[in-house]
């Protein structure tokens, strides 16, 4: 999968970032920002890892401007069924 540059994402264009030792800095492979509408993801982590933090900082945008209140746990467990069946189907 191509990370890309920006996102439209419910009508609202999302830069994209990918920032070096974010996970070892801020502890998180990824952050997302909806006042600045951007999501930013460790550019040193593997690329399955980048792939898979880049769908689950979408979901926490979702989550946040459709104000459904996922928990954490929740937005985990779609990233993961989400990613695999990407990935097993070869849709990346």
């Amino acid at each position: 999968m191509k990370i890309p540059k920006t996102l439209r994402i419910s009508g609202h264009d999302v830069k994209v970032n990918l920032k070096k030792d974010l996970a070892r800095d801020e502890r998180n492979m990824g952050q997302s920002c909806l006042h600045g509408m951007y999501i930013n993801i460790d550019a040193t982590i593997l690329k399955t890892m980048q792939e898979s933090t880049l769908i689950h900082e979408i979901l926490h945008v979702i989550n946040e401007l459709n104000n459904i209140e996922l928990s954490e746990k929740q937005i985990i467990q779609l990233e993961c069924g989400i990613y695999q069946i990407i990935n097993d189907n070869k849709l990346l």
